[in-house]
C-alpha cells in the first residue's frame, strides 16, 4: 500500500500596503519673497524717510533749545546729522555755550530717543578768538557827506545811542555807516566820551575821533586858525571823567595851498627810466623844487605812483609804488621828513588819459603828491 503523504493545505498570505500622502511642502518662493519685500521697506525708510525726519527732527530741537537759552542770535544748518552754527556771537563765550548746548540736545523719531547731532560746527561771522571780552573803544571818521562808526560797544542800547549821535551830526543831507560790533564788556550804556567825541567832530570839516574808554583822541580838518582854536580849546576844556588824548588839526587853507603848488610843479612829469624806478637825471631839477614845497606844508603828504595799462597789471602796481618810494627817498635827501610822507602805488588802476594812445599813456605814468586829510586816514 502505498505510502500516501499528505499534503499540508497552502495558505497564501497577501500582504497590503497602504500608501498614505504626506501634504506637500510650500514653495520657499512666497515667504522669501515677503521677507524680501519687508527688507526692501525697511532699507528704503532708511535710506528715504528716515533721514529727511533725522534732519527736520535736527533742526527743529537745536534751533529750539538755542531759542529758549538766550542764543537767538544763532542759525542752524543741517546736513543730516551735522549741525553747523552760523551767526553773530555777541561774546566767546556765547557762542561756546551755544556749542555745548546744541551737542547735547536730544531728539525722538520713529527709532526712539537719540542724541540728535553727531557732529557739531561753527562758522560765526567772526572769529571767537576776536571776540574776547574788552573795553569799549569806537571810531568815527567824518567826511563831508557820511560818518562812518567802527570799533565794539557793550550792548544795543550803547549802539543806538552813537547811530543817533552821528545822525544829529551828520544831518539829514549825510548818512552814517553802522560797522560797530557788540563784544565790550564796560562802559554799558555809558556815552559820555562819545558825545563828547562827537562834539569836536562836528568842529571839523573831516576828521576821525578815537575813543578808548574814557580817553578820546581827534585828528581834525578845520577851515581857519580860528576854527583851529576853537576845537582846541574845546578839547583842553574837557569834561569831568574824560581824559583828552592827542589833538591834531590840520587847516583846510593851509593844505589847500600845498595841493594846489604841487599840482602846478607835477604837470611837468617825473621821469624815470623804462621799466624802473630810477628818476631820470632830467628831473632832479624838478624834484628840488617839490621838496621846497613840502617842507612847508602841514601834517603828511601821500605820494602815489601810476603807471599805464601795458604789461603785467602786478607787476605794474609794484613798479608804481616803487617809483613813489624813489620819490620819497630823494625828497628826504633834500630835507623833507621821512615821518610826514606816505607811499602807495596804484598801477594802472587810476588812468587819467586813453591807455589805447600813446599820448594818453604817457599821461598816465604819473606821480601825484597830495596832503593827506584827516578824513582820508583809515
Amino acid at each position: 500500500m502505498e505510502d500516501r503523504v499528505a499534503e499540508a493545505p497552502v495558505t497564501r498570505q497577501t500582504s497590503r500596503r497602504s500608501l498614505r500622502r504626506r501634504p506637500i511642502p510650500l514653495s520657499f518662493a512666497p515667504w522669501g519673497l515677503f521677507a524680501l519685500v519687508s527688507l526692501i521697506g525697511v532699507l528704503a525708510y532708511t535710506l528715504l524717510y528716515l533721514p529727511g525726519e533725522i534732519e527736520g527732527t535736527v533742526q527743529r530741537d537745536v534751533t529750539g533749545a538755542l531759542g529758549q537759552a538766550g542764543h537767538g542770535w544763532a542759525q542752524v544748518r543741517t546736513s543730516g546729522q551735522h549741525v553747523v552754527l552760523t551767526g553773530a556771537p555777541p561774546s566767546a563765550a556765547a557762542a561756546e555755550e551755544a556749542l555745548v548746548l546744541a551737542r547735547g540736545v536730544r531728539s525722538t523719531t520713529g527709532l526712539g530717543p537719540f542724541t540728535s547731532p553727531v557732529f557739531v560746527d561753527d562758522q560765526f561771522a567772526a572769529p571767537r578768538a576776536a571776540l574776547p571780552p574788552s573795553p569799549a573803544s569806537w571810531r568815527f571818521r567824518r567826511t563831508d557827506t557820511e560818518i562812518t562808526l567802527s570799533g565794539q560797544v557793550a550792548d544795543e542800547t550803547t549802539r543806538d545811542a552813537l547811530v543817533q549821535a552821528a545822525g544829529e551830526l551828520v544831518g539829514s543831507d549825510g548818512s552814517v555807516v553802522d560797522e560797530l560790533q557788540l563784544g565790550a564788556t564796560d562802559t554799558a550804556g555809558r556815552t559820555g566820551p562819545s558825545r563828547f567825541g562827537m562834539g569836536l567832530l562836528g568842529r571839523c570839516l573831516g576828521g576821525v575821533v578815537s575813543v578808548d574808554r574814557a580817553v578820546v583822541s581827534l585828528d581834525c580838518e578845520v577851515l581857519d586858525e580860528a576854527a583851529d582854536i576853537g576845537v582846541r580849546e574845546r578839547a583842553i576844556g574837557g569834561v569831568d571823567g574824560i581824559e583828552v588824548g592827542e589833538i591834531r588839526t590840520l587847516v583846510r587853507a593851509a593844505a589847500d595851498a600845498c595841493d594846489e603848488g604841487l599840482t602846478e610843479l607835477l604837470s611837468q612829469t617825473i621821469r624815470f627810466a623804462s621799466g624802473s624806478e630810477v628818476v631820470l637825471s632830467a628831473s632832479h631839477p624838478l624834484i628840488d623844487r617839490i621838496s621846497l614845497i613840502a617842507q612847508d606844508c602841514p601834517g603828511e603828504l601821500r605820494i602815489e605812483g601810476h603807471t599805464d595799462a601795458q604789461g603785467d597789471v602786478e607787476r605794474n602796481v609794484a613798479l608804481s609804488h616803487a617809483r613813489a618810494e624813489s620819490v620819497k627817498r630823494m625828497l628826504v635827501v633834500r630835507g623833507v621828513s621821512g615821518d610826514s610822507l606816505r607811499t602807495v602805488g596804484h598801477g594802472p588802476h587810476q588812468p587819467i588819459g586813453d591807455n589805447a594812445t600813446a599820448k594818453g599813456r604817457a599821461a598816465n605814468r604819473r606821480i601825484e603828491i597830495e596832503v593827506v586829510r584827516p578824513g582820508d586816514l583809515e
